[in-house]
């Protein structure tokens, strides 16, 4: 994802609209680090993207890829598990 969030915003929805043309997914997340928030703000322009193209609402999770005590496996698992149960299992 990196060369795609890095430079103008149109390759990182080009780069989206394609994967989600050639994979045809069922789920939308979106895993980023909390102190990037240049990738937060091309990420809600993303989550727009597929949801008016494809129908299907994103997931935020907030993570730190460096400080493992921001967020425990057990609140991310939660986290997904919310996301699964009341978005894609519906």
């Amino acid at each position: 994802m990196i060369h795609g969030a890095s430079g103008p915003s149109e390759y990182h929805l080009d780069l989206v609209d394609k994967i989600f043309q050639e994979y045809d997914p069922n789920v939308s997340m979106f895993l980023g680090h909390v102190g990037c928030k240049h990738t937060w703000a091309s990420a809600k322009m993303v989550s727009d993207l597929v949801q008016d193209k494809y129908g299907l609402p994103t997931l935020y999770l907030d993570l730190d890829a460096i400080d493992g005590r921001y967020k425990s496996n057990d609140e991310i698992k939660a986290q997904i598990a919310e996301y699964f149960e009341t978005v894609v299992m519906k």
